[in-house]
């Protein structure tokens, strides 16, 4: 349903607040933020307003009848982005390459466990299913919305402020995007959301994101 004038620029509003204005005032105390307790906050109050929207719906949140159509082409994409990432790790960084797994094996088992349910699924939420019910209608194309929802992934990581986690998370944030526009699943974006993150731990970019502050500790 096309949005009223008023009711545009009041969403445009809200988007802008919520998705670039927060995280930049996060920015400036990185270092005190829950991140998951964060995440979790405000993936619930997303599925809280979501639930209250009749217009909205509820299969989309996770729609698991749509992985198995989608999946082929999720993991033929991931298998060929990971084996190009690897490379570029080895021509430019070559100590990087595994090194969290080599230096930190539990912690990296921990992480390839948890990171799933702790930060993937909120942030599918939020940035993926929220995202594109609630401000969809302000774009006029899919491609609109996959480019403003991968921006605003982005933009959620400047908190790392790290050029290569804006970078990783803005390619991330379209293919993930891309995959919900096409299948309106929330579960299937999220497996492929976990198989890039857990990429990246894997291959040693985690000091680029949060897991840096904990690969670090001793």
């Amino acid at each position: 349903m096309p949005f009223s004038p008023s009711e545009r620029r009041y969403r445009w509003f809200e988007l802008i607040a919520l998705f670039f204005a927060i995280p930049v005032l996060l920015t400036f105390r990185s270092a005190d933020i829950p991140i998951f307790p964060l995440l979790w906050i405000a993936a619930v109050g997303a599925v809280v307003l979501l639930l209250r929207d009749t217009s909205f719906r509820r299969i989309q949140i996770w729609n698991p009848g749509q992985v198995r159509p989608g999946i082929a082409r999720v993991l033929a994409i991931w298998a060929v982005s990971a084996m190009c990432l690897a490379a570029i790790i080895l021509v430019f960084t070559p100590d990087d390459l595994f090194s969290f797994p080599r230096e930190r094996p539990t912690l990296w088992l921990a992480v390839m466990l948890f990171y799933p349910v702790l930060s993937v699924v909120p942030q599918g939420i939020v940035y993926r299913v929220f995202f594109f019910h609630r401000y969809g209608g302000l774009f006029s194309t899919p491609a609109a919305r996959i480019m403003a929802a991968g921006v605003t992934f982005s933009f959620a990581h400047l908190v790392f402020q790290s050029p290569v986690a804006i970078l990783l998370t803005f390619a991330g944030g379209i293919l993930f995007s891309f995959t919900y526009e096409r299948h309106r699943s929330g579960l299937l974006a999220s497996i492929e959301h976990a198989l890039y993150g857990m990429t990246v731990f894997t291959l040693g970019l985690g000091r680029h994101l949060y897991l840096g502050a904990v690969q670090a500790t001793p």
